[in-house]
């Protein structure tokens, strides 16, 4: 008796079935696992797909200069661009590198080395772009790479007040003056949002959110009339005596109020890092505002501070007669000339300041005494920290009372 073999279909139910019941405690313990154990992750995942939690960042205070015409922006916020790549997404690298090095201004060579990997994340490729150049690489529609827009600061009246000014670098923080000092205040606190999204990103449902605070906007003494005429100023006169730099400080008598602190040469803030770099190639430092940072040799500006000392101490008057002056004293040893060399003869206080005579000092010195000259000086604030309001400040140097020697006179 012939035993027919069953259908060949049959044989594949059998081992269909086998596969089935061989696979189902797989299948049950991995939706164990999904279920019961990864159930708090796994809901995680899927509620990020659909649930968002970002920063909402603040906006820079901004600066201002007075001036009769108002206030004027010396430091504000503009609008623009970075592009990012994201290599891993890109397909034709070479084709990539060749159509963005003309307009961020880095080489084809040099695009397609950061971007020739399989990296998610790389720094972005340029910043600071202008939003014209940003518009024609969005129209490009190249894969992999975004067109992200940012805030930067910008100074509109480009290098005027720089070494007041300082700047804000790349990481968003304000380095020297004003910027530096009063960094906190005028970055602000950023705020947050948690909230629902739909597939196209957009909110939908927002559960939480802490407003961001601006920073705060600042006005400065600075006259912005008074700062550009100090500026041209010192620049005619740095090129008519070939000096290296000039420094001027305009103070309102009445208040104290600072009108201009000009510098030069002084430095473009816009273009801070390429300012860097030329100042490591030139071994110059345009960034440190020498008029709070240097130490200074007073020359014959201390003469109005030592005689005001001596009026407020009454040991002289505007009126004090002294003299016959010659054209130079022999101090420790040392011969002090007036400046032309001349002989001013019989003076009063009034007339040694007039003709700046270092003679007719010597004696002003000598009426008031060391006890009282080093307390003068001490009240005018000579070796202490004035407190500037501006990163950088740095105290003078003021002997101790006993190092300070006295005058002596050649007869």
């Amino acid at each position: 008796m012939v035993k027919n073999n069953p259908p060949y279909y049959i044989k594949r139910l059998m081992w269909l079935r086998f596969l089935v019941l061989l696979m189902l405690p797989l299948f049950f313990y991995r939706l164990f696992i999904i279920a019961i154990v990864g159930h708090e992750g796994f809901l995680a995942q899927a509620k990020n797909q659909y649930y968002t939690q970002e920063e909402v960042p603040s906006a820079r205070g901004e600066i201002f200069s007075q001036s009769k015409e108002g206030l004027s922006p010396l430091a504000t916020n503009a609008k623009k661009y970075q592009i990012w790549a994201i290599p891993k997404n890109i397909i034709d690298k070479t084709l990539t590198a060749e159509k963005l090095s003309s307009d961020i201004g880095l080489s084809k060579e040099d695009i397609f080395n950061l971007i020739n990997n399989d990296k998610l994340y790389i720094p972005p490729l340029k910043k600071r772009l202008e939003e014209d150049v940003a518009k024609k690489i969005k129209e490009m529609k190249l894969e992999g790479i975004l067109v992200v827009p940012e805030s930067v600061r910008f100074y509109p009246e480009d290098s005027l007040a720089s070494n007041v000014l300082g700047f804000v670098n790349f990481e968003g923080n304000g380095a020297y003056g004003i910027e530096g000092y009063y960094d906190d205040q005028l970055t602000g606190y950023a705020g947050s949002v948690e909230a629902e999204k739909d597939n196209k990103g957009r909110y939908i449902n927002i559960d939480k959110e802490t407003l961001a605070k601006n920073g705060d906007d600042l006005i400065l003494t600075i006259d912005q009339n008074i700062q550009f005429m100090a500026e041209k100023a010192i620049g005619e006169a740095i090129e008519k005596n070939g000096a290296e730099s000039g420094q001027v400080i305009i103070l309102e008598p009445k208040s104290g109020a600072i009108l201009a602190m000009a510098n030069l040469p002084s430095y473009n803030p816009n273009n801070f890092n390429d300012e860097a770099k030329s100042d490591a190639e030139t071994g110059k430092d345009r960034f440190t505002n020498p008029l709070i940072s240097y130490v200074w040799e007073p020359g014959s500006v201390i003469k109005p501070i030592v005689v005001a000392g001596g009026i407020d101490s009454g040991k002289i008057q505007a009126d004090s007669i002294g003299g016959p002056f010659a054209n130079f004293v022999t101090v420790q040893g040392y011969e002090i000339h007036t400046a032309q060399d001349k002989a001013f003869g019989t003076e009063s206080i009034t007339q040694i300041l007039q003709h700046s005579d270092n003679v007719g000092m010597v004696w002003v010195g000598q009426q008031l005494g060391n006890d009282v000259m080093y307390d003068n000086f001490n009240n005018f604030g000579f070796g202490k920290n004035l407190g500037i309001d501006m990163s950088g400040e740095t105290t003078g140097s003021l002997l101790a009372k006993k190092l300070c020697a006295t005058f002596t006179r050649r007869p």
